[in-house]
């Protein structure tokens, strides 16, 4: 009974803090994805109008029910549903740790509150995190626990619904390869079900969904642009402005998982116990993450970082089972410095009503007060926009109509990509079953960000502050039918 007591008041407590956090824009975009599929039926990101931008369909349909309980509350339907992966997490970690549940409960709370996770509240980022955790108790407890099997099942299902969930936590599946190999004969039937798993899912998406991959995956490859000269390399180079503490703190831990992990292959007899040390596994794969996230030239989105960072907490968690009872009770102390700090980063920022990490072009008001204001202009008729989507399509009352919604550039490349030949036709293969919508005419109505030229009718206009300190300027245009 306190095993499962201890995890619910954990959960309890963070879907607290999770319905007053500040909302970045992209958490209003599965909340668009779910009001679609249930006022029409049909999946899209605005209403009557497909679209496969979503990373994870399992988040839409697991905030759907939660939305309608909710009466189509956001700050409610997003609170309710952190409780779950939260407490999920929590009991992996209580389940794995052999030294009480202070530590598992304090690295419960740090997760929660480390800058990329609490800036990505709606999004599939907290059962990712909760996913890899799961993975961390399967490597520890493989060989420990007398139900093996049941062990297997568990492994194979967390790493199947993290890939799943986030596509780039593939990179953690080769490091975890090694560590199953090593530590376990039976490693291949944990691989055969996660594959399984992940084989039955990509086949739904591309008949369902007209592709293996969502279509946001390509899209934000060609973005990179947009961030100047900033990379994934360069991300925290530019988090130092506005979330200076989460470096911090994840330098600190980075820094104390690399010297642990280096003390105990000074203690290792043998290499292979080595590579299946649950450090050592989360240390590899986020080496792997970031090599391949840098050199794909991703944007720095701030919920790229969360793998990682999450992935290093874990590494550190794996690192105390083995300390002494004195460096553990050093270790309370620490983390519950660490909490301290990040609650108070938190606190300022939810004041101040801001994400604590944000990759917007203005704060949730200015986003929800551009949205209304142009409502009685636009009345429900399309609306060509440059800029943020999550938020204004979900308060415009209105079918904004951009690269996310449509995907039309994306399709001028995938026809492209097709004619060239070559590897051009894994493209054909990819996109078999997609339906592209027919090409319109432009709306009537357009929202940008672009300077209007001279003699365009603008009818409304509103300057926002981006979350680097800047101020992006919105203009509605009407156009000349």
């Amino acid at each position: 009974m306190r095993f499962w007591f201890v995890p619910m008041v954990v959960a309890s407590a963070m879907c607290v803090v999770a319905g007053v956090t500040p909302i970045i824009d992209d958490g209003y975009i599965y909340l668009d994805y779910v009001r679609t599929l249930v006022e029409t039926g049909r999946w899209g990101l605005v209403p009557d109008l497909f679209s496969d931008t979503a990373t994870a369909p399992l988040n839409v349909l697991y905030l759907t029910p939660f939305w309608i309980a909710t009466g189509h509350s956001v700050d409610a339907t997003l609170a309710l549903a952190q409780f779950l992966p939260t407490f999920v997490l929590c009991a992996f970690l209580l389940r794995t740790y052999r030294h009480g549940s202070v530590l598992p409960v304090l690295l419960t709370v740090i997760i929660g509150f480390l800058p990329p996770v609490i800036s990505s509240i709606g999004l599939e980022t907290s059962w990712t995190a909760a996913m890899l955790a799961g993975v961390w108790w399967g490597i520890t407890r493989r060989g420990v626990v007398s139900d093996r099997r049941g062990v297997e099942w568990g492994v194979a299902i967390c790493a199947a619904v993290a890939v799943m969930l986030r596509p780039d936590a593939a990179f953690f599946m080769l490091p975890l390869l090694v560590a199953l190999f090593v530590r376990d004969r039976g490693w291949w039937r944990t691989v055969a079900t996660s594959a399984a798993l992940l084989a039955v899912e990509v086949l739904a998406r591309w008949v369902i969904l007209g592709s293996f991959v969502p279509d946001s995956v390509w899209i934000k490859q060609n973005q990179a642009g947009t961030w100047g000269h900033y990379t994934f390399f360069s991300g925290w180079e530019l988090f130092l402005t506005s979330a200076r503490t989460s470096v911090v703190v994840l330098g600190i831990m980075c820094v104390v998982a690399v010297v642990t992990v280096v003390i105990a292959a000074s203690r290792c007899r043998r290499i292979d116990m080595l590579l299946a040390h649950p450090a050592t596994y989360y240390l590899g794969a986020t080496v792997i993450y970031i090599l391949v996230a840098g050199f794909s030239r991703v944007p720095p989105y701030h919920w790229y970082y969360v793998l990682p960072s999450v992935a290093v907490v874990l590494a550190v968690t794996g690192i105390l089972q083995e300390a002494s009872p004195r460096v553990r009770q050093a270790t309370v102390v620490g983390v519950v410095s660490l909490i301290a700090v990040l609650v108070a980063e938190w606190s300022v920022q939810t004041i101040r009503g801001e994400p604590v990490i944000g990759t917007n072009w203005a704060t949730e008001e200015q986003m929800y007060t551009l949205a209304t204001a142009i409502r009685p202009h636009v009345r429900g008729q399309r609306v060509q926009l440059e800029g943020e989507i999550g938020e204004i399509a979900y308060y415009c009352d209105c079918r904004l109509e951009e690269e996310f919604s449509l995907s039309t550039g994306l399709r001028r490349r995938v026809t492209r990509e097709i004619a060239a030949g070559g590897w051009g036709l894994r493209w054909r293969v990819n996109y078999h079953f997609r339906e592209w919508p027919r090409p319109q005419p432009p709306p009537r109505w357009k929202l940008t960000f672009v300077a209007p030229r001279p003699g365009e009718d603008v009818v409304y206009e509103q300057d926002t502050t981006t979350f680097q300190g800047g101020t992006v300027r919105y203009s509605l245009i009407r156009r000349v039918r």
